[in-house]
């Protein structure tokens, strides 16, 4: 049986290939992940340009007190008109182009002028306040790599390219699935005491869309292999990822666990941990299915260690998800297996803290989650108060 690390490694090995994107406009591409490498179509600056507003003319003819003759008058968008002979010049201002054969450029501030001449207060040297040809980029530059953020600056820069359209990674499509003919859908009625209400189905939903992912909730399935088969198919052709919540374990009704193991590849079957040893990650058509065990927290906890991880891989992300604490008290492990239990974290005068207290242990036990400092920590061994564990955000 794989440890979490090893079967957490296998899943994200698979998760390189698998990368959805879509085209969007400029305008919702914010805080999206870059699908391709952008390289600048041609250079930029295309023709030197001017930095400030001021006077463009030869530099060898700025000296103090040189009067220089105005020619042109050059506002942002439009064309030079004259070339720059010695002792001419031509109004110009911030992003124009510079005429030809002038070298810089002098600022509005180091002149007097009126409408026909200036006289050089000030003298500047050859290139000043002029952006010279490719000083932002030249053409084939790699601009963004794949896998970016997008941010306001990256987003300036593609609009200064002309584009108005990019390729991101699209948000994945998720199916969620409860099995069990003892579900009961919310605001149903239970027909007798052996039947729940569906938990699962919620829960999956709002860790998928906290993920960034985009879901879809099915009905729910019933102790049926065949009716599961179709619900599992459906899923496939409809969405990029199906969770599952039930039916991986060693029951006479798991037909999930034999569905996943007959028709799919397996990447992780079973995991040596505790809640979600049944555990099932399999491929099948190039989508994945996420079997997780039917125990509410064992699902919750199952889709937090590794649909969350997996979802930050395809979508581009580094995320930690591993932080260090202090456990306060003692905690003593009631199987072999890893461990992730639920604790509270505490900020104790610059210190990161945990405690088990009020933290239920069965693996049903939804309600163990219910503090907005809620988190799990590992467990391989028995620990002791004042112990370093590792721990995770719920």
């Amino acid at each position: 049986m794989q440890s979490y690390d090893e079967s957490l490694n296998a899943l994200l090995e698979n998760a390189s290939a698998f990368r959805l994107k879509q085209r969007v406009g400029l305008d919702n591409a914010l805080g999206r992940v870059l699908g391709d490498e952008i390289y600048a179509k041609s250079d930029y600056p295309s023709e030197p340009m001017a930095a400030m507003d001021g006077y463009a003319c030869l530099s060898q003819d700025l000296e103090n007190g040189a009067k220089l003759k105005i020619i042109d008058k050059i506002p942002a968008g439009k064309l030079p008109s004259a070339k720059i002979s010695p002792k001419t010049c031509a109004k110009i201002f911030t992003g124009s182009l510079m005429p030809q054969s002038a070298n810089t450029l002098i600022p509005i501030e180091n002149v007097s002028a009126n409408d026909e001449y200036i006289v050089v207060n000030e003298p500047v040297g050859a290139g000043f306040a002029v952006r010279g040809i490719g000083e932002s980029y030249f053409r084939g530059e790699l601009l963004f790599k794949a896998g970016v953020r997008l941010k306001f600056s990256e987003l300036a820069v593609l609009a200064e390219l002309g584009e108005h359209f990019v390729n991101v990674l699209a948000m994945p499509k998720v199916a969620i699935l409860a099995t069990g003919s003892e579900l009961v859908d919310l605001g149903a009625h239970k027909n007798n005491m052996a039947q729940i209400y569906s938990s699962n189905t919620i829960a999956l939903d709002s860790i998928v869309k906290s993920c960034g992912c985009q879901s879809l909730i099915m009905p729910l399935v019933n102790d049926d292999k065949k009716e599961l088969e179709n619900a599992v198919h459906w899923a496939l052709q409809t969405c990029d990822i199906l969770l599952s919540s039930g039916g991986v374990s060693v029951g006479d009704f798991d037909f999930m666990r034999d569905f996943v193991r007959q028709n799919a590849k397996i990447i992780v079957d079973k995991a040596a941990i505790k809640p979600g040893r049944h555990i099932k990650i399999a491929k099948m058509n190039e989508k994945f299915i996420f079997a997780l065990p039917g125990f509410s927290q064992s699902a919750m906890v199952t889709a937090m260690l590794y649909f969350r991880p997996f979802v930050a891989k395809i979508m581009g992300e580094d995320i930690k998800f591993w932080h260090k604490a202090i456990l306060q008290n003692d905690y003593k492990k009631r199987s072999e297996l890893e461990e992730f239990v639920a604790a509270n974290l505490e900020f104790d005068q610059a210190k990161i803290t945990l405690n088990t207290q009020n933290k239920k242990k069965a693996s049903s036990a939804v309600s163990t989650n219910l503090n907005h400092n809620a988190v799990l920590f590992r467990a391989k061994k028995d620990l002791k108060a004042g112990e370093i564990v590792e721990f995770c955000y719920l």
